[in-house]
């Protein structure tokens, strides 16, 4: 029987980065609202709903990043993403169920071709994302000056 998934922005669209403290966990789901897409919890942001926890189990899904804007940051070296899910979209547990770091470098190069990244299928039926700017000495109060990032969640089969 053949199913259709469809392909989902976190932040149901480009997310800015600008303003983003670093060393901060920033949340990415279906939540926006007119002055901001990233939020400061799983719970806030909500999660994209991918079907019954049935419909999630043994269904690929690949992460892909792209840059729209490179990221300017001083002394940030990685970005940190992390994978939350939940069963009710309001609980989220504390420890996430995958999580990749990536250059920094790296991510302003996938302008042209996104990073792609396939993490569990056992999710369940809610997931969001986390993004944190890591590494050299970033503090809490250094934040991002230009940065833009579309980041989706992609069936690669079913």
């Amino acid at each position: 029987m053949a199913g259709y998934y469809e392909t989902m922005a976190f932040g149901m669209g480009p997310i800015n980065l600008k303003e983003v403290a670093a060393a901060t966990e920033h949340f990415a789901g279906t939540v926006v609202d007119t002055t901001k897409v990233l939020q400061t919890s799983a719970a806030a942001a909500k999660g994209i709903n991918w079907g019954s926890d049935h419909g999630a189990y043994r269904a690929k899904i690949t992460c892909d990043i792209k840059c729209n804007q490179k990221i300017a940051i001083a002394t940030a070296t990685h970005a940190e993403f992390k994978i939350y899910d939940s069963d009710d979209n309001a609980t989220f547990g504390t420890d996430p169920v995958f999580q990749f770091k990536v250059p920094i470098s790296e991510l302003n190069a996938a302008r042209k071709t996104s990073i792609s990244i396939s993490f569990l299928s056992t999710i369940k039926k809610y997931f969001c994302i986390s993004l944190k700017l890591t590494g050299g000495s970033v503090a809490s109060t250094v934040k991002a000056t230009a940065g833009q990032l579309i980041i989706t969640a992609n069936p690669s089969n079913y």
